[in-house]
Parts: C-alpha cells; structure tokens; sequence
C-alpha cells in the first residue's frame, strides 16, 4: 500500500529528491538519510503504518507473511523465528523491501545512539550476513548452494528425506509420488533440518539486514521516497531530532 500524499506535499518532495536541494533547517520538514544515521543505530521500513497515535511505541518480533520462495513455491527462508528486520541505514532497509514494488515508506528508528536504557542486546540481534556463513555450510551441496538459487526439493532428495527423482519424471508425478509437499518450507521439516534454516535468508548477503528477536522501542521519523537520499520529518520526528541534536551539542537550525 503506497502513502497517500496531498499535491501541495508531493510538490515539496519532489523538490527535495536532489539531496543538494535540502535545505540545513529542521524547518523544512526534510532532513538527509546519511544525518539520521548519525542519530540512530537502526531503522525499520514499511509500506503501511505501524503506529497509529503512538509515535513511540514497543514492536513485537513475528513471522514473516512474505518468505522467500525458490522456483518450485517451496519456502526456502526461515518462517518460524519471530523477528523485526532492521538496517542501520535507511537505504539498506529500502533495498530489503524492493520487492514490495513500493515507492513511499514509514520510517521508523530505534536505538538512540546518544541515548541508554533503548537499545537491542546484542544478544538479541542477528547480523545476517555473518548468519549467512553458517546457513551455507549447513544446507549447501556440491549443486545446490544456499542462496537466491536454493533450491528446497534438491535440499530434501540429498537429505533422503524424500526418494531422488527419476530420469524424465515429470515435477506434478514426482512431487505426487513423494509428498514433497508436506516438506514445502522449513517449519514443517523434522527438527534435526529445521533448525539449520534458523535464521537463513536467501538473498542476506545483498541487504545487509540485522533480526531484532526481542520487543524493540521504535520510534516514528516520517516517511520516505526510494531513492531520495531525505526523509519528510513527522511533527513527532522534528521534534524528536531536534531534542536529540541538542543532547548531542549540534547546532540547531
């Protein structure tokens, strides 16, 4: 679901695409991604709103309604951990939701960089790309490396989880002939191959994408256009950046 943007509003941002166009005033409404990154560890992107009235509120971790599929529709990305997604940049975030074919975004932040008492424990956060070493050491073979080609049938034929395919069979008579189906993603995989998906993201290594696995502080900033290198400041996110530019000494426009 896009935003909806009034005429007056898609003119100013318009205006603001070209980053060297943002003005360095709060007043504008537009502040630069590379700014907020200074002030936040991590961001949160989403094509529909999250808050409601809150603009500080508690995100809880769930399942993902979008794994990723291989070519046969077989889930081949853990859909069982709940999780926030994050990225420390808005930029990283707005690449991991290229999929969604959207162009506006909520922007939600959490971790105040000069603030204690809201960050993530490191003991709760998953850098996936670093997850991504052993996700390929646990579930790769010599044809069938995990990843964006991953493929979930080859996965279980080399597990002897279901019987190999016949020469010439055809995929509806095999997969009927093995109840492929019931391994169709890795939640219904006995536990010994299930917990090897934990954690894995086929396409990790290009989005730089950090789980949260615990209820995170978020915090409301506004919205953004991909690609425009600016985020539309909410009033809540003006005010809050203005007060977090003054407990870190920023001279406040």
């Amino acid at each position: 679901m896009k935003i909806k943007i009034k005429e007056s509003k898609q003119t100013k941002l318009k205006e603001a695409i070209v980053v060297d166009n943002v003005p360095n005033s709060l007043s504008s409404g537009f502040v630069k991604t590379s700014f907020l990154a200074e002030l936040f560890r991590f961001f949160h992107l989403s094509s529909f709103s999250l808050h409601r009235s809150k603009h500080t509120f508690t995100f809880n971790p769930r399942v993902t309604s979008r794994p990723y599929e291989d070519s046969d529709s077989f889930v081949i990305e853990d859909n069982f951990t709940p999780r926030i997604s994050l990225a420390t940049s808005i930029e990283d975030a707005t690449e991991a939701l290229v999929a969604s074919q959207s162009e506006h975004y909520y922007v939600y932040a959490s971790d105040i960089e000069s603030e204690l008492g809201d960050e993530i424990p490191e003991s709760e956060l998953i850098h996936l790309p670093v997850q991504m070493i052993k996700c390929k050491e646990d579930l790769s073979t010599d044809d069938n490396e995990y990843g964006p080609q991953f493929n979930m049938v080859k996965y279980l034929a080399a597990k002897k989880l279901i019987p190999k395919k016949r020469r010439n069979e055809r995929e509806i008579d095999y997969f009927q002939r093995t109840d492929a189906t019931a391994y169709d993603s890795p939640s219904r995989l006995p536990p010994e191959h299930k917990n090897k998906f934990f954690a894995c993201v086929p396409d990790s290594e290009e989005t730089n994408e950090y789980w949260s696995t615990t209820d995170t502080k978020m915090y409301y900033l506004g919205t953004h256009h991909a690609n425009s290198g600016v985020v539309r400041l909410s009033a809540h996110g003006r005010r809050l950046v203005r007060t977090i530019m003054k407990d870190q000494g920023y001279d406040i426009p």
